[in-house]
């Protein structure tokens, strides 16, 4: 966004708009991105994932919320941008309405 604003690409209103959507999201789509990632490692080597991201359904059975280390807390799930482990237990819930 920065190298399209510098050379003058952006001509709109709406161009401002979006860059400005852009810019203002990056960072906490990152760290959501990171964290996701790292659980998703953790998950698939056998160990509990750290900020609650990840869920599982085998065949048709229902989904569950993939082990979660107790240690970290949802002080540091929030830095992360990723939901409080009640958040995700409600969002495991959802996914089961239904089933």
């Amino acid at each position: 966004m920065k190298a399209l604003f510098a050379e003058d690409h952006l001509q709109s209103g709406n161009d401002y708009c979006h860059a400005a959507m852009v810019l203002q999201q990056n960072d906490r789509a990152a760290r959501l991105l990171a964290a996701e990632a790292e659980d998703r490692f953790l998950t698939n080597i056998g160990r509990p994932q750290r900020f609650a991201t990840q869920f599982t359904a085998d065949g048709n059975g229902p989904w569950k919320l993939k082990p979660v280390d107790p240690v970290v807390t949802d002080n540091f799930r929030r830095l992360m941008d990723t939901p409080s482990l009640a958040d995700a237990k409600n969002q495991e819930a959802d996914l089961n309405k239904g089933r």
